[in-house]
């Protein structure tokens, strides 16, 4: 399968969703490695899952409050392609990960927010591969920002200077302005919780999937 842009499938806690993503072609499949968060998964339950899968970087979503040592074993155990760190990981805990792919994300809560990322994103550009900018944590959505031209002007600059995975509620629809007006490195999309086991419903993110395809 091949998609017009990179996806990464975030907060992955059930085979369903992670052979569904996998089947679409998704660049990246994060699983929330957060003990006590409501998307946590047992490492035992990702190295099932992961016996399933063929093709996607498997990639470890931690907080950043554990340390690099416990962050770096995880990383062996589950044979981990990449590690996604939450927005307070420290520039020190990033470099003492040494050559682990990172992923850093940045949660939107407010449009303010935006003003002072170039000056953070530059603390970290040279030890990150990707920044996840994530707007749907506090609801914010892509039909809300396009109706503030000054804050969309500074997230296509963000976009333009960093490598950005954009975290952002859309309709299948808006990705081809999305698309035209941001310069992105890749999305991020979730799943729902399953409504029994191996069961759920895909057609909001089947709308999308069929928008991404490129034909062949």
């Amino acid at each position: 399968m091949q998609l017009k842009t990179a996806i990464k499938a975030s907060a992955i806690n059930n085979l369903t969703d992670a052979r569904y993503f996998s089947a679409w072609g998704v660049e990246w499949l994060g699983f929330n490695m957060n003990f006590g968060d409501s998307n946590y998964l047992e490492p035992q339950a990702i190295k099932e899952i992961k016996e399933w899968l063929v093709g996607p970087k498997i990639v470890g979503e931690f907080l950043g409050n554990q340390s690099a040592e416990q962050i770096s074993q995880m990383v062996v155990d589950l044979k981990l392609d990449m590690i996604q760190l939450g927005m307070f990981a420290s520039v020190e805990l990033v470099k003492e990960l040494g050559d682990i792919p990172i992923i850093k994300e940045w949660i939107i809560g407010d449009w303010s927010d935006l003003q002072n990322l170039p000056e953070q994103f530059n603390l970290y550009a040279s030890s990150v591969e990707l920044f996840m900018l994530n707007f749907s944590k506090n609801n914010l959505t892509w039909k809300m920002l396009k109706q503030n031209p000054s804050v969309l002007k500074q997230l296509q600059l963000l976009t333009k200077n960093f490598p950005v995975l954009l975290n952002i509620d859309f309709q299948a629809t808006d990705y081809e302005q999305l698309a035209e007006l941001l310069t992105l490195k890749g999305l991020s999309l979730q799943g729902d919780e399953e409504e029994k086991v191996g069961y759920k419903s895909f057609d909001e993110l089947d709308l999308i999937f069929e928008e991404l395809e490129v034909e062949i």
